[in-house]
């Protein structure tokens, strides 16, 4: 599926995996039910339906479709399903011209059976098959009409037979057309659960930035360290959604200054112990604030632990090595090296080869050796430069 990053990270479950566990006496239609109304992996959630929907129809396959977001003419397949798993589904029709295409134009459950003479299936399977089965996915739509919103057709689930013996019949359509309805709920209820947490993250990026507007030593330091953690992270090979959770985490990282004081941000000599001590509460604060909002658990871990030092002496939890995980390190070593890059009122920032080599000379002891290095060939590559404006290479 081509969606935002960010829409795997928060439809992701905070246990982990989507509970598709057979409740006691359980139908799958109710089942399918409560797995289209729970806060789960959404992928797990769609792929279990329509393996549960293949099943009950009594179909060799599945596959889910849905209009492709670059290429309205055609529907993306989003979920299939063989219990053989030997069928091959395509990954992309065009909608004029397959059996998927016309339920989805005339809104309506299609059922075609192969004619005696040819090779039925080859448009739109690339194969032969004997028998096609394919319901509309509708979805409701906020456009305003006399009666309210309206539903549209955004794809559709079609169910196939490579089986002279399996005949799709007016049962079938109407347990295929259950399952439809469910499939359809579990797409809505993704998508709006995707809009509200992108929305949400919008606004706590612009507090984030009205914060640091106010402190020209910090303005955009979160940004940067986003774009620099970002960095490590693909040199360091993590998957694509980590790299967008340590993102995430990055930009929202410092939203619990808000609950400082201006005064001791905006201090020009050192801190005192007591106004150290609720500087050093920032993490906390951050991750409460955002706990309450239901960010994902990984992403408010990040948030709480960017202040950590391998060796314990970092805060709020002087917690230490194996007790902070390796996007929690990346976070670290990103934010380190901004923070000394920023000019501060008692001293000018670094540069690039300067505040590396500060942090090459803790590496083992309060930062991530492994870490420190991947920095070290983004910043031998060039390619923080764009970040800083600078001409100035390690």
């Amino acid at each position: 599926m081509k969606n935002r990053q960010i829409g795997a990270l928060f439809l992701r479950p905070k246990g982990g995996r989507a509970a598709t566990a057979n409740h006691t006496g359980e139908t799958p239609l109710r089942k399918c039910l409560r797995l289209a109304t729970s806060a789960g992996d959404i992928n797990e959630i769609l792929n279990e339906i329509l393996r549960e929907a293949t099943l009950a129809v009594g179909a060799e396959g599945a596959y889910a479709l849905s209009i492709d977001p670059y290429d309205p003419g055609s529907l993306s397949a989003i979920s299939a399903y063989s219990p053989s798993g030997s069928f091959n589904f395509p990954h992309q029709v065009p909608i004029p011209t397959t059996i998927s295409g016309q339920a989805k134009t005339n809104r309506q459950t299609i059922i075609v059976r192969a004619p005696d003479s040819e090779a039925f299936g080859q448009i739109e399977f690339g194969q032969v098959v004997e028998a096609v089965l394919a319901v509309p996915l509708f979805a409701r739509s906020s456009t305003a009409s006399l009666n309210g919103s309206v539903e549209t057709a955004q794809g559709t689930l079609t169910f196939i037979s490579q089986s002279k013996s399996t005949n799709f019949d007016e049962a079938a359509r109407s347990t295929a057309e259950d399952f439809a309805h469910i499939f359809s709920m579990a797409l809505a209820n993704a998508q709006n659960e995707l809009f509200r947490r992108t929305t949400l993250i919008d606004s706590l990026e612009q507090i984030s930035t009205y914060i640091e507007s106010k402190d020209q030593n910090r303005r955009e330091h979160a940004t940067r360290t986003a774009q620099i953690a970002a960095k490590i992270g693909e040199k360091l090979a993590l998957a694509p959604e980590t790299v967008e959770e340590i993102r995430i985490a990055a930009t929202l990282m410092d939203i619990g200054y808000i609950a400082i004081p201006e005064s001791i941000l905006q201090k020009p000599e050192a801190l005192t112990a007591e106004e150290f001590a609720m500087v050093q509460m920032h993490p906390v604060i951050s991750y409460e604030i955002c706990k309450k909002l239901g960010l994902p658990d990984p992403i408010l871990e990040l948030i709480r632990t960017h202040h950590e030092k391998l060796d314990g002496s970092g805060y709020p939890s002087q917690i230490t090595n194996n007790e902070i995980s390796l996007a929690s390190r990346i976070l670290m070593v990103a934010d380190a090296f901004d923070a000394m890059r920023c000019k501060r009122a008692h001293r000018d920032g670094l540069t690039q080869k300067e505040a590396l080599k500060q942090l090459l000379i803790e590496a083992g002891s309060k930062f991530d050796p492994e870490v420190v290095q991947a920095l070290r060939l983004v910043v031998e590559e060039r390619a923080l430069d764009y970040i800083y404006g600078d001409a100035e290479a390690a």
